[in-house]
């Protein structure tokens, strides 16, 4: 196995993005701002960037202080888990996809905001800090990662032929492979969205056939575009 490493950094500026951002948008019928105070949410969503950012400067610093001992002890627990299922976790993935990881390094902000986007390109992801399985998202991620890098990205693969909607949703699907019998390192097996279940469904039945990674994208290449 390759010598991959990590970072966790807490970032107020990359934790500001999140805030922001997360307020701007939705996903696969999740509205991230329903799951933080509606004063804040109403004054997130619909502020300009400049007004955004300089209220979250002050609304962050006020939250640190207020919340440092849930932070802190959140913290510890990411980097306890961090510590002891890293590699194991790292070697699940690679023995999933049959690919070694895309890169050797990656960067983990954690946040106060509950959602967790990430940065394919710099090998980025945000983890909130108050998130209890934090290896489950990790694994998640970077299922993501190696799905766009070997896939996604190969002129070769009928993937890259997919449309932007079509390749999402499938993406996303494809966490079903982070099951239970993952636990551990994961900490609990991957759901995924509602809006995806029935297609993560018939995923699963074709995984069991042979557990082969290439085929199973093949085969939801082939099932997304009905």
């Amino acid at each position: 196995m390759n010598n991959y490493t990590y970072k966790l950094v807490f970032n107020p500026e990359k934790d500001a993005w999140n805030w922001y951002n997360g307020c701007q948008k939705t996903g696969f019928g999740v509205d991230w701002k329903q799951r933080i105070d509606s004063d804040v949410a109403d004054k997130l969503s619909k502020a300009k960037p400049d007004e955004a950012y300089e209220f979250l400067d002050k609304y962050l610093k006020q939250k640190y202080q207020e919340d440092s001992e849930t932070i802190r002890l959140g913290l510890e627990f990411i980097n306890k888990r961090f510590e002891e299922h890293f590699e194991l976790a790292c070697q699940k993935l690679i023995e999933i996809t049959g690919r070694p990881l895309y890169r050797d390094d990656f960067t983990i902000y954690l946040t106060t905001f509950p959602r967790g986007p990430y940065d394919f390109q710099s090998g980025s992801l945000w983890l909130p800090i108050l998130w209890i399985n934090p290896i489950a998202n990790f694994m998640h991620e970077i299922l993501h990662f190696q799905t766009i890098y070997y896939w996604r990205n190969n002129p070769k693969s009928a993937m890259n032929k997919m449309s932007k909607e079509d390749f999402e949703v499938l993406k996303e699907s494809l966490t079903f492979v982070l099951d239970q019998s993952l636990v551990p390192p994961l900490e609990k097996p991957d759901l995924g969205y509602t809006d995806h279940h029935k297609l993560r469904v018939k995923l699963y039945e074709r995984w069991l056939e042979d557990k082969n990674f290439d085929d199973l994208i093949e085969f939801g290449t082939n099932i997304c575009h009905k």
